[in-house]
Parts: C-alpha cells; sequence; structure tokens
C-alpha cells in the first residue's frame, strides 16, 4: 500500500513522466500490431519467418564453434612452433604434445619461415 501511495504520488507531482509512460507503452502497441501484419502483407507466414530466424542462429553458432576451434588449433601449432624453436624432435610434439601430422607439418612451415 505504500509503495502505491509513493507511485501516485510520484506520477502527481511529475505528469511527464507518466505521459512517457503512457506514450511509450501506446507506441510499442502500435509497432506490435504493425510487426504482425508486416509478414501477411509480403505473403510470409509466422511459422516461415521463424523458421529463417531459427537457421541463421544455428549457422551463426556454427561460425562460432569453427572459430573456436581454429583458434585452438592456432595455440597448438604456436606452441608447435616454439616446442621446435628449442630443438623439440618430432616425436616427443606427438608424445607430450599429442598433436597431428598437419599440426606438425604447419609448424614445421612456419619455423623454416621465421628462420629464414
Amino acid at each position: 500500500m505504500w509503495i502505491s501511495a509513493v507511485s501516485a504520488t510520484f506520477l502527481w507531482i511529475f505528469p511527464a513522466v507518466s505521459l512517457w509512460f503512457g506514450e511509450l507503452f501506446c507506441g510499442f502497441q502500435r509497432f506490435q500490431l504493425l510487426f504482425s501484419r508486416i509478414f501477411p502483407a509480403f505473403g510470409l507466414d509466422w511459422g516461415a519467418v521463424l523458421e529463417v530466424l531459427w537457421i541463421t542462429a544455428t549457422q551463426g553458432l556454427q561460425g562460432i564453434e569453427q572459430g573456436i576451434v581454429q583458434g585452438r588449433r592456432e595455440e597448438r601449432i604456436s606452441t608447435l612452433v616454439t616446442f621446435f624453436k628449442n630443438d623439440g624432435t618430432v616425436a616427443a610434439a606427438k608424445q607430450m604434445l599429442n598433436s597431428s601430422d598437419d599440426d606438425i607439418k604447419t609448424a614445421k612451415e612456419r619455423l623454416s619461415m621465421i628462420e629464414e
């Protein structure tokens, strides 16, 4: 009861705030009505719109996952380059760092480019 009295007093003292809330609500309501009428006007239904949004979202997630995997691979290759700079062997890299042949090849190529 106390909170509603404070709210009523606040809105009575500051009528611009109550007008702003009213305009905000009415504006949102108009936008919502407009939004629901846009898609049928273009011959689209909500199911198709939601499916497109879902496909877009999942493709975005796949791109993020691929970026993370690529970042981890770059970290492994960078570690391998440092390892080979310190005279590490390929056998030790495979055993200690659990590296693939492709990562080792890429690291060796980068190391040779650095040394040139």
